[in-house]
């Protein structure tokens, strides 16, 4: 996929559906694990990222999650792995996560 970089409110709930995709096809995802983290600059781990099959495997989509409640505000970095089922590891997606601090304190 490459790099997607993206600007949240902490507090705000991290929602991103990616397809992965070979030769311009989707790519079946039967037996992938998924790994995900975004990092402040100085590689201090800010949080862990969800990853998961969305759909059947075979559709290539996967749903990228995360909460940034308590989150320290600033411009991180991320990435997310794939495990296949031979054992090849590969970082799909990575980029620019900033988290802006949030105006409103609590939500009703």
């Amino acid at each position: 996929m490459g790099a997607y970089n993206f600007e949240v409110a902490v507090g705000e709930d991290i929602d991103i559906l990616a397809t992965i995709t070979s030769g311009g096809s989707p790519l079946d995802l039967t037996g992938y694990t998924f790994a995900g983290e975004v990092d402040q600059a100085d590689g201090t781990a800010v949080m862990t990222l969800g990853v998961a099959i969305e759909g059947p495997a075979a559709n290539g989509q996967v749903r990228i999650t995360g909460s940034t409640v308590g989150a320290p505000a600033g411009t991180h970095e991320y990435d997310v792995f794939w495990l296949d089922g031979t054992g090849k590891r590969r970082r799909f997606l990575h980029g620019i996560a900033t988290f802006v601090a949030a105006v409103t304190d609590s939500l009703p």
